[in-house]
């Protein structure tokens, strides 16, 4: 009795009359119908792939002649629309009872295992070839880390170097000019009326010019201090922070008359005397950038935008066109002839670096002829169990 199992099928070759026999199964599962009439060797020969067949009956060959009883082969037969499928043979030759050559065996169909194979040495190739671009890249990014590690210590050094020369050379160039300054103040004492008027007028220049030059030199000293030594954040109380601002400004806010006005302010993380200092150099700005006879009028703004505390300076000024609203935080940028506004251009950049060295950022919103709004955001600290002017702010109900 002959019985098979599924994907299976049995097969017989009486070599002496060259008669075949395939089980149903096989025939089934090349798409052709169960009696197909395969009863001769070439049957067999004729449906092998053409990359197979000089192979697969070598090793037929050879097995019989070597006196080998077993056979196994792996080969693709022909489906009946022309496509091919992977089979695998095992067979046992050998005499039967009557004494006639048979070989019998079973066909095995294996074609989705060959092709699960063929996926499985795709996947290794695709690997290998993504371990080794793995591997390149890491080697690429470790040649790159380390340019980038002497890059940022020869900037260091280099940035210390000009802190250093920024430094040394501030002071050691305040000291002539303030020498300057004095001796031509004692001029006029010394020689009383006998000083020409003429001489009078030049030594005023050489005064004005002697002060402005000790604002140039003290400015860039200003900035590169504004971004030196690592940051120190912690709560401030901004209402303290304008007071100090205010106070410095006490004596320009009296002669021009002018109006300050705030929003409630909370506490804030940061640095306290930078975040003074941003405040005194734009409320300085907003008091110094006014038109003729105009009464300064400046409204500290707050409001809370998620886990941050948008604050700002507002005034009545005379603004400025938007189109420079980027440049004009450039060091030494000057949107106004310094005839008719003193100054060198530096509090605003010195502002940008505060703000983002506090991982923030600084803008500003302005109309010629109609005011600006200079804007910055800082980090709220977390909000404790006591009501506090941030809470009021973000729960908006502000008056």
């Amino acid at each position: 009795m002959l019985f098979e199992v599924p994907r299976s099928a049995f097969g017989s070759w009486n070599q002496d009359s060259d008669h075949i026999y395939y089980s149903p199964t096989l025939k089934t599962q090349l798409g052709y119908p169960p009696h197909a009439p395969w009863e001769r060797y070439e049957d067999l020969e004729s449906r092998l792939h053409p990359c197979d067949r000089e192979a697969v009956i070598d090793q037929i060959r050879t097995c019989l002649e070597s006196g080998d009883t077993a056979y196994s082969s792996t080969f693709r037969l022909r489906n009946s629309d022309g496509s091919y499928r992977w089979i695998l043979s095992l067979g046992k030759h050998g005499r039967d009872d009557d004494g006639r050559r048979r070989m019998i065996g079973v066909h095995i169909d294996v074609h989705q295992r060959v092709a699960d194979e063929e996926e499985l040495r795709r996947l290794n190739r695709d690997l290998q070839d993504t371990n080794c671009a793995l591997r390149k890249t890491a080697a690429d990014l470790e040649e790159s880390a380390d340019q980038l590690a002497k890059a940022n210590a020869h900037l260091a050094r280099t940035n210390a170097e000009l802190d250093r020369f920024t430094s040394v050379a501030s002071h050691d160039l305040q000291e002539p000019l303030r020498q300057l300054v004095s001796f031509c103040g004692l001029l006029p004492r010394d020689l009383g009326t006998e000083l020409p008027e003429s001489a009078a007028k030049d030594l005023h220049y050489i005064v004005d010019a002697a002060t402005r030059m000790r604002t140039l030199v003290r400015d860039p000293l200003d900035y590169s201090k504004a971004g030196e030594s690592a940051l120190e954040a912690n709560r401030v109380c901004l209402d303290d922070c304008v007071d100090q601002a205010l106070a410095a400004l006490r004596q320009r806010i009296d002669d021009t008359g002018a109006r300050i006005h705030r929003d409630p302010l909370p506490e804030v993380t940061g640095n306290a005397t930078l975040l003074t200092q941003v405040y005194q150099n734009l409320i300085g700005n907003a008091l110094k950038f006014v038109g003729p006879d105009q009464t300064p009028v400046v409204h500290l703004t707050c409001a809370a935008i998620g886990d941050q505390v948008v604050l700002g300076v507002r005034d009545n000024g005379i603004g400025f066109d938007s189109k420079h609203a980027e440049q004009i935080f450039q060091p030494f940028r000057r949107m106004h002839q310094r005839t008719s506004y003193d100054g060198n251009g530096i509090s605003l950049a010195v502002c940008q670096r505060v703000v983002e060295r506090h991982d923030s950022r600084i803008w500003v919103e302005s109309r010629l002829g109609h005011g600006s709004h200079f804007r910055f955001s800082i980090p709220a600290p977390k909000l404790s169990a006591a009501p506090s002017p941030l809470s009021t702010l973000a729960d908006g109900s502000t008056g």
